[in-house]
Protein backbone atom coordinates (compact mmCIF):
# COMPACT_ATOMS: atom_id res chain seq x y z
CA UNK A 1 0.00 0.00 0.00
CA UNK A 2 1.44 3.39 -0.98
CA UNK A 3 1.89 6.21 1.49
CA UNK A 4 -0.88 8.23 -0.20
CA UNK A 5 -3.38 5.39 -0.03
CA UNK A 6 -2.50 4.79 3.62
CA UNK A 7 -3.01 8.44 4.44
CA UNK A 8 -6.36 8.58 2.67
CA UNK A 9 -7.58 5.53 4.59
CA UNK A 10 -6.46 7.18 7.79
CA UNK A 11 -8.32 10.36 6.90
CA UNK A 12 -11.61 8.51 6.79
CA UNK A 13 -10.99 7.08 10.24
CA UNK A 14 -9.71 10.30 11.84
CA UNK A 15 -11.31 11.15 15.16
CA UNK A 16 -12.72 14.66 15.05
CA UNK A 17 -13.23 14.93 18.77
CA UNK A 18 -10.77 16.72 21.02
CA UNK A 19 -10.04 16.15 24.67
CA UNK A 20 -10.09 19.25 26.83
CA UNK A 21 -9.31 19.80 30.43
CA UNK A 22 -10.66 22.70 32.43
CA UNK A 23 -8.74 23.55 35.55
CA UNK A 24 -10.25 26.66 37.12
CA UNK A 25 -10.90 27.95 40.58
CA UNK A 26 -13.77 30.14 41.72
CA UNK A 27 -15.58 29.66 38.47
CA UNK A 28 -19.33 29.56 38.05
CA UNK A 29 -21.22 27.01 36.00
CA UNK A 30 -22.00 29.59 33.32
CA UNK A 31 -18.35 30.57 33.07
CA UNK A 32 -17.38 26.93 32.64
CA UNK A 33 -19.93 26.59 29.87
CA UNK A 34 -18.48 29.67 28.21
CA UNK A 35 -15.07 28.01 28.33
CA UNK A 36 -16.30 25.02 26.38
CA UNK A 37 -18.12 27.07 23.79
CA UNK A 38 -15.59 29.83 23.42
CA UNK A 39 -12.51 27.78 22.55
CA UNK A 40 -12.11 27.11 18.88
CA UNK A 41 -11.06 23.62 17.83
CA UNK A 42 -11.85 23.03 14.16
CA UNK A 43 -10.55 20.50 11.67
CA UNK A 44 -8.44 22.56 9.28
CA UNK A 45 -8.46 19.69 6.79
CA UNK A 46 -8.23 15.94 6.79
CA UNK A 47 -4.86 14.48 7.70
CA UNK A 48 -3.56 11.04 8.50
CA UNK A 49 -3.57 10.06 12.14
CA UNK A 50 -2.03 6.94 13.60
CA UNK A 51 -2.66 5.02 16.78
CA UNK A 52 -0.09 7.01 18.74
CA UNK A 53 -1.78 10.37 18.27
CA UNK A 54 -0.35 11.74 21.50
CA UNK A 55 3.12 11.99 19.98
CA UNK A 56 1.73 13.93 17.04
CA UNK A 57 -0.45 16.40 18.93
CA UNK A 58 0.27 19.77 20.44
CA UNK A 59 -0.57 20.53 24.05
CA UNK A 60 -1.78 24.12 24.27
CA UNK A 61 -2.07 25.46 27.82
CA UNK A 62 -3.75 28.82 28.27
CA UNK A 63 -3.72 30.64 31.60
CA UNK A 64 -4.98 33.98 32.84
CA UNK A 65 -4.92 35.72 36.18
CA UNK A 66 -6.64 38.94 37.18
CA UNK A 67 -5.01 40.46 40.22
CA UNK A 68 -5.88 43.84 41.74
CA UNK A 69 -2.61 45.32 40.50
CA UNK A 70 -2.19 43.60 37.15
CA UNK A 71 -3.36 40.98 34.69
CA UNK A 72 -1.26 38.17 33.29
CA UNK A 73 -1.79 36.13 30.10
CA UNK A 74 0.21 33.10 29.04
CA UNK A 75 -0.01 30.35 26.42
CA UNK A 76 2.47 27.47 26.21
CA UNK A 77 2.56 25.19 23.17
CA UNK A 78 4.63 22.00 23.00
CA UNK A 79 4.47 18.42 21.78
CA UNK A 80 2.26 16.22 23.94
CA UNK A 81 4.44 13.98 26.09
CA UNK A 82 1.72 11.81 27.58
CA UNK A 83 -1.45 10.15 26.39
CA UNK A 84 -4.65 12.23 26.24
CA UNK A 85 -6.13 10.04 29.01
CA UNK A 86 -3.26 10.88 31.34
CA UNK A 87 -3.02 14.52 30.34
CA UNK A 88 -6.26 15.52 31.99
CA UNK A 89 -7.37 14.57 35.45
CA UNK A 90 -10.78 15.92 34.51
CA UNK A 91 -11.85 15.30 30.93
CA UNK A 92 -14.53 16.97 28.85
CA UNK A 93 -15.11 15.51 25.41
CA UNK A 94 -16.97 17.92 23.16
CA UNK A 95 -17.79 18.09 19.49
CA UNK A 96 -16.16 20.61 17.22
CA UNK A 97 -17.18 24.22 17.86
CA UNK A 98 -17.06 26.42 14.79
CA UNK A 99 -17.84 29.82 16.31
CA UNK A 100 -15.31 32.10 17.97
CA UNK A 101 -16.83 33.88 20.94
CA UNK A 102 -15.54 37.27 22.10
CA UNK A 103 -13.82 36.00 25.22
CA UNK A 104 -12.72 32.87 26.96
CA UNK A 105 -11.38 34.21 30.20
CA UNK A 106 -13.21 36.61 32.50
CA UNK A 107 -12.06 39.48 34.63
CA UNK A 108 -12.33 39.23 38.37
CA UNK A 109 -11.31 35.57 38.58
CA UNK A 110 -7.90 34.28 39.49
CA UNK A 111 -5.93 31.26 38.23
CA UNK A 112 -8.05 30.44 35.20
CA UNK A 113 -6.61 27.84 32.86
CA UNK A 114 -7.55 25.59 29.95
CA UNK A 115 -5.61 22.83 28.21
CA UNK A 116 -6.24 21.66 24.64
CA UNK A 117 -4.80 18.61 22.94
CA UNK A 118 -4.63 19.76 19.33
CA UNK A 119 -4.27 16.92 16.85
CA UNK A 120 -3.15 17.10 13.25
CA UNK A 121 -5.78 18.98 11.27
CA UNK A 122 -7.17 20.88 14.27
CA UNK A 123 -6.99 24.43 15.57
CA UNK A 124 -7.20 25.93 19.07
CA UNK A 125 -7.58 29.56 20.04
CA UNK A 126 -7.35 31.33 23.39
CA UNK A 127 -8.91 34.78 23.76
CA UNK A 128 -8.29 37.08 26.71
CA UNK A 129 -10.32 39.95 28.20
CA UNK A 130 -7.69 42.42 26.95
CA UNK A 131 -8.63 41.56 23.37
CA UNK A 132 -5.43 39.62 22.76
CA UNK A 133 -5.87 36.20 21.22
CA UNK A 134 -3.55 33.35 20.31
CA UNK A 135 -4.33 30.69 17.74
CA UNK A 136 -2.38 27.46 17.17
CA UNK A 137 -2.92 25.13 14.26
CA UNK A 138 -1.32 21.72 13.68
CA UNK A 139 -0.50 20.28 10.28
CA UNK A 140 1.57 17.54 8.73
CA UNK A 141 3.94 17.49 5.78
CA UNK A 142 3.51 15.06 2.93
CA UNK A 143 4.94 11.63 3.55
CA UNK A 144 7.55 10.53 1.08
CA UNK A 145 8.56 7.32 -0.62
CA UNK A 146 12.17 8.28 -0.06
CA UNK A 147 14.26 9.18 2.95
CA UNK A 148 14.88 7.21 6.15
CA UNK A 149 11.96 8.90 7.92
CA UNK A 150 9.77 9.47 4.86
CA UNK A 151 6.93 7.40 6.34
CA UNK A 152 6.93 9.55 9.48
CA UNK A 153 6.34 13.03 8.03
CA UNK A 154 7.05 16.24 9.92
CA UNK A 155 4.27 17.50 12.20
CA UNK A 156 4.33 21.25 12.64
CA UNK A 157 2.47 24.11 14.30
CA UNK A 158 1.72 27.64 13.17
CA UNK A 159 0.84 30.39 15.63
CA UNK A 160 -1.12 33.60 15.19
CA UNK A 161 -1.10 36.43 17.73
CA UNK A 162 -3.83 39.03 17.34
CA UNK A 163 -4.66 37.78 13.84
CA UNK A 164 -1.04 38.01 12.66
CA UNK A 165 0.89 34.91 11.66
CA UNK A 166 4.03 35.03 13.76
CA UNK A 167 5.34 31.46 13.68
CA UNK A 168 4.88 29.36 10.55
CA UNK A 169 5.26 25.58 10.34
CA UNK A 170 7.42 25.04 13.42
CA UNK A 171 8.43 21.38 13.37
CA UNK A 172 7.76 19.74 16.74
CA UNK A 173 7.08 16.04 16.04
CA UNK A 174 7.39 13.38 13.36
CA UNK A 175 10.20 12.67 10.90
CA UNK A 176 12.11 10.80 13.57
CA UNK A 177 12.23 13.82 15.86
CA UNK A 178 12.12 11.37 18.77
CA UNK A 179 15.63 10.29 17.86
CA UNK A 180 18.57 11.57 19.90
CA UNK A 181 20.04 14.83 18.70
CA UNK A 182 16.79 16.72 18.19
CA UNK A 183 15.83 19.07 21.03
CA UNK A 184 12.24 19.52 22.12
CA UNK A 185 10.59 22.62 20.66
CA UNK A 186 8.05 24.84 22.36
CA UNK A 187 6.38 28.19 21.75
CA UNK A 188 5.41 30.50 24.60
CA UNK A 189 3.18 33.54 24.52
CA UNK A 190 3.01 35.97 27.41
CA UNK A 191 1.59 39.38 28.18
CA UNK A 192 2.82 40.91 31.36
CA UNK A 193 2.57 44.53 30.26
CA UNK A 194 4.27 43.49 26.99
CA UNK A 195 3.03 41.01 24.37
CA UNK A 196 5.72 38.56 23.26
CA UNK A 197 6.17 35.15 21.65
CA UNK A 198 9.29 33.07 22.10
CA UNK A 199 10.57 29.83 20.61
CA UNK A 200 12.51 27.49 22.88
CA UNK A 201 14.77 24.52 22.19
CA UNK A 202 15.28 22.21 25.16
CA UNK A 203 17.41 19.14 25.55
CA UNK A 204 15.18 16.12 25.95
CA UNK A 205 15.34 14.66 29.50
CA UNK A 206 17.13 11.33 29.58
CA UNK A 207 15.12 8.26 30.43
CA UNK A 208 15.55 6.92 33.96
CA UNK A 209 17.45 3.64 34.23
CA UNK A 210 18.83 1.33 36.88
CA UNK A 211 22.21 3.01 36.54
CA UNK A 212 20.71 6.48 36.64
CA UNK A 213 17.32 6.26 38.42
CA UNK A 214 16.98 10.02 38.81
CA UNK A 215 17.70 10.92 35.19
CA UNK A 216 14.17 12.18 34.76
CA UNK A 217 14.07 13.99 38.05
CA UNK A 218 12.51 17.43 38.05
CA UNK A 219 15.45 18.56 40.18
CA UNK A 220 17.61 18.68 37.06
CA UNK A 221 15.90 20.90 34.52
CA UNK A 222 17.11 20.26 30.96
CA UNK A 223 19.14 22.94 29.24
CA UNK A 224 16.85 25.29 27.34
CA UNK A 225 17.55 28.19 24.98
CA UNK A 226 14.75 30.63 24.09
CA UNK A 227 14.66 33.37 21.48
CA UNK A 228 11.96 36.04 21.19
CA UNK A 229 10.30 36.71 17.87
CA UNK A 230 10.93 40.31 16.78
CA UNK A 231 8.33 42.94 17.56
CA UNK A 232 5.34 41.94 15.45
CA UNK A 233 3.13 44.98 15.88
CA UNK A 234 3.91 45.96 12.28
CA UNK A 235 3.15 42.50 10.83
CA UNK A 236 0.19 42.59 8.47
CA UNK A 237 -3.07 40.98 9.50
CA UNK A 238 -3.49 37.50 7.98
CA UNK A 239 -6.62 37.90 5.90
CA UNK A 240 -6.49 34.30 4.73
CA UNK A 241 -6.78 33.05 8.28
CA UNK A 242 -9.06 35.88 9.39
CA UNK A 243 -11.06 36.94 6.32
CA UNK A 244 -13.03 40.15 6.52
CA UNK A 245 -16.80 40.09 6.31
CA UNK A 246 -17.82 39.39 2.72
CA UNK A 247 -14.26 38.60 1.63
CA UNK A 248 -13.99 35.73 -0.85
CA UNK A 249 -11.75 32.94 0.40
CA UNK A 250 -10.44 30.07 -1.72
CA UNK A 251 -11.69 26.78 -0.32
CA UNK A 252 -9.15 24.34 1.04
CA UNK A 253 -8.90 21.48 -1.45
CA UNK A 254 -9.81 23.62 -4.46
CA UNK A 255 -7.56 23.44 -7.52
CA UNK A 256 -6.15 26.70 -8.85
CA UNK A 257 -4.27 27.41 -12.06
CA UNK A 258 -1.02 29.16 -11.12
CA UNK A 259 0.22 29.74 -14.65
CA UNK A 260 -0.85 28.92 -18.22
CA UNK A 261 -3.05 30.59 -20.83
CA UNK A 262 -3.47 27.82 -23.37
CA UNK A 263 -6.86 26.12 -23.81
CA UNK A 264 -5.31 22.85 -22.69
CA UNK A 265 -4.92 24.34 -19.20
CA UNK A 266 -8.65 24.93 -18.88
CA UNK A 267 -9.38 21.39 -20.10
CA UNK A 268 -6.94 19.88 -17.60
CA UNK A 269 -8.39 22.02 -14.82
CA UNK A 270 -11.75 20.32 -15.42
CA UNK A 271 -10.06 16.95 -15.06
CA UNK A 272 -8.32 17.96 -11.83
CA UNK A 273 -11.52 19.40 -10.38
CA UNK A 274 -13.12 16.02 -10.93
CA UNK A 275 -10.14 14.12 -9.52
CA UNK A 276 -6.89 15.85 -8.55
CA UNK A 277 -5.11 12.50 -8.85
CA UNK A 278 -6.42 11.98 -12.36
CA UNK A 279 -2.94 11.47 -13.82
CA UNK A 280 -2.07 8.97 -11.12
CA UNK A 281 -5.31 7.12 -11.94
CA UNK A 282 -4.26 7.45 -15.56
CA UNK A 283 -5.12 3.94 -16.77
CA UNK A 284 -8.15 3.50 -14.54
CA UNK A 285 -10.54 6.23 -15.62
CA UNK A 286 -11.80 7.96 -18.71
CA UNK A 287 -10.96 11.60 -19.36
CA UNK A 288 -13.47 14.38 -19.81
CA UNK A 289 -11.89 16.26 -22.71
CA UNK A 290 -8.47 14.66 -22.98
CA UNK A 291 -7.68 11.69 -25.21
CA UNK A 292 -5.41 8.91 -23.99
CA UNK A 293 -3.12 6.96 -26.33
CA UNK A 294 -4.04 3.41 -27.25
CA UNK A 295 -1.68 1.31 -25.19
CA UNK A 296 -0.80 -2.31 -25.89
CA UNK A 297 1.22 -4.73 -23.79
CA UNK A 298 4.60 -5.56 -25.31
CA UNK A 299 6.89 -7.73 -23.23
CA UNK A 300 5.27 -6.55 -20.02
CA UNK A 301 5.43 -2.85 -20.88
CA UNK A 302 2.79 -0.45 -22.13
CA UNK A 303 3.53 0.70 -25.66
CA UNK A 304 1.83 3.11 -28.02
CA UNK A 305 2.67 4.67 -31.39
CA UNK A 306 1.76 8.34 -31.93
CA UNK A 307 3.36 11.70 -32.60
CA UNK A 308 4.80 12.31 -29.14
CA UNK A 309 7.02 15.34 -29.79
CA UNK A 310 4.62 17.21 -32.10
CA UNK A 311 6.93 17.12 -35.15
CA UNK A 312 4.44 15.38 -37.44
CA UNK A 313 6.19 11.99 -37.27
CA UNK A 314 5.11 8.81 -35.50
CA UNK A 315 7.11 7.78 -32.44
CA UNK A 316 7.15 4.66 -30.31
CA UNK A 317 6.43 5.46 -26.66
CA UNK A 318 6.95 2.91 -23.92
CA UNK A 319 5.64 3.58 -20.43
CA UNK A 320 7.70 2.07 -17.62
CA UNK A 321 6.06 1.82 -14.22
CA UNK A 322 8.25 1.82 -11.10
CA UNK A 323 7.26 0.98 -7.56
CA UNK A 324 10.17 0.85 -5.15
CA UNK A 325 11.85 2.87 -2.46
CA UNK A 326 14.34 4.18 -4.99
CA UNK A 327 11.95 4.95 -7.85
CA UNK A 328 8.18 5.34 -7.58
CA UNK A 329 6.15 6.57 -10.54
CA UNK A 330 6.53 6.15 -14.29
CA UNK A 331 8.97 6.89 -17.08
CA UNK A 332 8.52 7.32 -20.81
CA UNK A 333 11.04 5.92 -23.27
CA UNK A 334 10.47 7.58 -26.63
CA UNK A 335 11.97 6.19 -29.84
CA UNK A 336 11.48 8.94 -32.46
CA UNK A 337 10.27 8.00 -35.92
CA UNK A 338 11.04 9.48 -39.31
CA UNK A 339 7.71 9.39 -41.19
CA UNK A 340 4.16 10.50 -40.55
CA UNK A 341 2.47 7.39 -42.00
CA UNK A 342 4.35 4.39 -40.67
CA UNK A 343 6.71 3.97 -37.76
CA UNK A 344 10.23 3.68 -39.11
CA UNK A 345 13.25 3.67 -36.79
CA UNK A 346 16.91 2.73 -36.96
CA UNK A 347 17.70 -0.37 -34.94
CA UNK A 348 20.54 1.27 -33.00
CA UNK A 349 19.12 3.19 -30.03
CA UNK A 350 22.06 5.61 -29.95
CA UNK A 351 21.51 6.32 -33.63
CA UNK A 352 17.81 7.04 -33.37
CA UNK A 353 18.27 9.33 -30.34
CA UNK A 354 15.90 7.75 -27.83
CA UNK A 355 14.54 10.12 -25.17
CA UNK A 356 13.99 9.02 -21.56
CA UNK A 357 11.62 11.18 -19.52
CA UNK A 358 11.61 12.62 -16.90
CA UNK A 359 15.36 12.13 -16.32
CA UNK A 360 16.32 13.81 -19.60
CA UNK A 361 14.00 16.73 -18.92
CA UNK A 362 16.56 17.93 -16.38
CA UNK A 363 18.47 21.16 -17.01
CA UNK A 364 21.61 19.01 -17.07
CA UNK A 365 21.52 16.92 -20.22
CA UNK A 366 22.21 13.40 -19.01
CA UNK A 367 22.65 10.40 -21.27
CA UNK A 368 20.21 7.53 -20.93
CA UNK A 369 22.91 5.39 -19.37
CA UNK A 370 23.39 8.03 -16.66
CA UNK A 371 19.70 8.10 -15.75
CA UNK A 372 18.45 6.33 -12.60
CA UNK A 373 19.34 3.74 -11.63
CA UNK A 374 22.37 4.16 -13.85
CA UNK A 375 24.42 6.73 -11.96
CA UNK A 376 24.19 8.30 -8.46
CA UNK A 377 24.86 11.74 -9.94
CA UNK A 378 21.36 11.75 -11.47
CA UNK A 379 19.58 11.01 -8.17
CA UNK A 380 18.46 14.65 -8.00
CA UNK A 381 17.55 14.96 -11.68
CA UNK A 382 14.30 16.80 -12.33
CA UNK A 383 12.95 20.17 -13.38
CA UNK A 384 11.41 23.33 -11.93
CA UNK A 385 7.97 24.72 -12.66
CA UNK A 386 6.74 28.11 -11.56
CA UNK A 387 5.24 31.47 -12.37
CA UNK A 388 6.79 34.66 -13.76
CA UNK A 389 7.18 36.08 -10.27
CA UNK A 390 8.39 32.79 -8.80
CA UNK A 391 10.02 30.60 -11.48
CA UNK A 392 11.12 28.00 -8.92
CA UNK A 393 7.75 27.34 -7.33
CA UNK A 394 8.05 23.55 -7.20
CA UNK A 395 10.70 21.01 -8.14
CA UNK A 396 9.54 17.83 -9.85
CA UNK A 397 12.07 15.18 -8.87
CA UNK A 398 12.48 12.64 -11.67
CA UNK A 399 12.65 9.51 -9.54
CA UNK A 400 9.24 10.17 -7.99
CA UNK A 401 7.07 11.40 -10.86
CA UNK A 402 4.15 9.97 -12.78
CA UNK A 403 4.08 10.93 -16.47
CA UNK A 404 0.80 10.65 -18.35
CA UNK A 405 0.72 11.41 -22.10
CA UNK A 406 -2.53 12.68 -23.59
CA UNK A 407 -3.80 14.46 -26.67
CA UNK A 408 -5.79 17.67 -26.85
CA UNK A 409 -6.81 19.61 -29.97
CA UNK A 410 -4.58 17.44 -32.14
CA UNK A 411 -1.41 17.96 -30.10
CA UNK A 412 0.43 15.80 -27.58
CA UNK A 413 1.01 16.80 -23.96
CA UNK A 414 2.20 15.13 -20.77
CA UNK A 415 0.59 15.45 -17.35
CA UNK A 416 3.12 15.44 -14.52
CA UNK A 417 2.32 14.61 -10.91
CA UNK A 418 4.82 14.12 -8.11
CA UNK A 419 5.38 13.17 -4.50
CA UNK A 420 6.80 14.84 -1.42
CA UNK A 421 6.93 18.60 -1.83
CA UNK A 422 5.35 18.27 -5.29
CA UNK A 423 2.37 16.24 -4.06
CA UNK A 424 -0.10 19.12 -4.28
CA UNK A 425 1.07 20.29 -7.70
CA UNK A 426 0.36 19.08 -11.23
CA UNK A 427 2.14 20.31 -14.34
CA UNK A 428 1.40 20.01 -18.03
CA UNK A 429 4.27 20.10 -20.53
CA UNK A 430 4.33 19.91 -24.29
CA UNK A 431 7.06 17.69 -25.82
CA UNK A 432 8.87 19.35 -28.72
CA UNK A 433 11.39 18.24 -31.34
CA UNK A 434 15.08 17.87 -30.46
CA UNK A 435 14.21 16.46 -27.03
CA UNK A 436 12.91 19.72 -25.61
CA UNK A 437 9.65 20.54 -23.91
CA UNK A 438 7.51 23.59 -23.31
CA UNK A 439 6.06 24.39 -19.89
CA UNK A 440 2.32 24.88 -20.41
CA UNK A 441 0.44 24.88 -17.09
CA UNK A 442 1.00 24.57 -13.37
CA UNK A 443 -1.82 23.73 -10.97
CA UNK A 444 -1.91 23.63 -7.20
CA UNK A 445 -4.37 22.10 -4.77
CA UNK A 446 -5.10 24.69 -2.07
CA UNK A 447 -3.80 23.62 1.30
CA UNK A 448 -4.67 24.83 4.76
CA UNK A 449 -3.04 28.13 5.72
CA UNK A 450 0.07 27.45 7.80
Amino acid sequence: MTHKVFRRCAMALANLLVVRRLNMTSMTYSAAAAFILAALVTPASSFAQDEDESTHSLTVECSYSDNPSSQFEAVSMAATRQSPADAASTKAVVKTVTTIFPTIFHRGQQSQAATYLVKVGETAECAFPSGNKVRAKVGVASSSAFGFCGGDPEVFASVWVNERKIASQVWFAGYCRHEDGYPDVSLNYSNNQHVSLEKCHSLRPKEASAANPEANSSAAEPLSVCVDYPDFSSVQRDEIEYPRLGQKVVTVGAVVLLTGQDKVCKAVLEELDADFDTFEHYSKRSMIKLTLPNWSDVEGREQSIFDFDNDGKLDRVRRINNSSHYMDGSELLVDPGSTSKNLHQPLDRTENGAWLLPCQMSATRYTIDECPPGSPKTDEAGFWMGTKSKPETVYFRARYLSLSPFAFAGQSFVGVSGQGEAENFVAVVKPMRNQTFKRMCLFQRVQENF
